[in-house]
């Protein structure tokens, strides 16, 4: 299962940005995931709650934040949603375009609870 290990690194991450905050507890860890990431959410939720056990993080939410995929099309300098996996500029069919969002997989921000809360 893919998305426990990537519920590995991202916890790897959230420890390590909370060890520089001196936090006592994470409480809420929010990550960005694009249309084409290759992640189900559902599955990643599961694994994380599993990877948190024992950890400050555990009880943390998850808070996903889909992107949709978005291409850029040089010819019109058009940004524009890829429908349907689509990847036609909608404006002018040129298929030679820049995917411009929808890769993403990141730990976007962390809610935490530091030594004075």
């Amino acid at each position: 299962m893919h998305e426990y290990s990537l519920a590995q690194s991202i916890m790897q991450i959230v420890i390590a940005e909370a060890e520089k905050v001196s936090a006592r507890k994470v409480t809420k860890v929010t990550l960005t995931l694009g249309e084409l990431a290759g992640v189900l959410p559902d599955s990643l939720s599961f694994c994380f709650d599993l990877v948190t056990k024992g950890t400050i993080a555990v009880g943390a939410l998850l808070e996903i934040e889909k992107v949709p995929l978005k291409g850029y099309c040089p010819h019109c300098e058009k940004a524009f949603f890829i429908m349907n996996h689509q990847y036609l500029c909608d404006q002018c069919g040129n298929g030679s375009i820049e995917l411009i969002s929808g890769q993403e997989l990141q730990v976007s921000h962390l809610e935490i609870e530091d030594e004075t809360d």
